[in-house]
């Protein structure tokens, strides 16, 4: 996958976020990523275990020596890290809480670098995507979560997750962008004067 959204994609849910926000004075925010974390590490450590492991049933047979020992283990090491070092095979690696807590705080630190907890109101919704720990992170601002709590977009992170995993990423965003207004709208909606106070644009990292 070379384009995680392609251009169209990306205007039409420019497009989505402004119908949205036209019925609410919150603020919605989109941020698809190809990974929240470099896993690799988790490739390595297991290259480490592996290659320790897998001579020793040789050597107790009785071959090879303990010079070619070493050297199998070696061998091993350098062969299974460019196995499983690769970004896909790492991820899956990767314990499932470490992959959980690298989403959320990845979704935090965009939250965060965007501004969305700088509206006047405190209305600002994060959707963050990331494809590979197929992930789906919604984070609120105080003024909008202190009324709906977290359970309020469950079935927003599944209409992200379901379309994803049938190839229609755009169409699951798209969806969530318009659950998100129309929740937004029941508790905050356009008033007189309302200013949109950040960009109606997708984030691809």
């Amino acid at each position: 996958m070379t384009d995680l959204l392609s251009p169209a994609d990306r205007m039409r849910l420019t497009q989505a976020i402004r119908l949205a926000e036209a019925q609410t004075s919150g603020e919605i925010f989109v941020v698809a990523a190809r990974a929240s974390s470099d896993y690799r590490l988790w490739g390595t450590l297991w290259s480490a275990v592996i290659a320790l492991l897998v001579p020793w049933p040789l050597y107790l047979a009785g071959w090879p020596g303990m010079p070619w020992l070493l050297v199998t283990q070696v061998v091993s090491f350098v062969l299974l890290s460019a196995l499983l070092g690769t970004s896909f095979l790492a991820v899956r690696l990767t314990p499932g809480p470490i992959r959980r807590a690298a989403t959320r705080k990845a979704a935090l630190e965009q939250f965060l670098a965007h501004g969305i907890h700088t509206t006047e109101a405190r209305t600002g919704v994060l959707i963050y995507v990331s494809l590979a720990e197929h992930a789906v992170e919604i984070i609120a601002d105080d003024g909008i979560h202190d009324l709906v709590g977290a359970k309020a977009w469950e079935g927003v992170v599944e209409v992200i997750r379901t379309d994803a995993r049938a190839g229609r990423l755009a169409e699951g965003i798209e969806k969530a962008i318009s659950i998100v207004g129309a929740t937004l709208a029941q508790h905050w909606p356009v008033g007189r004067g309302d200013k949109n106070e950040l960009p109606d644009r997708i984030v691809v990292l």
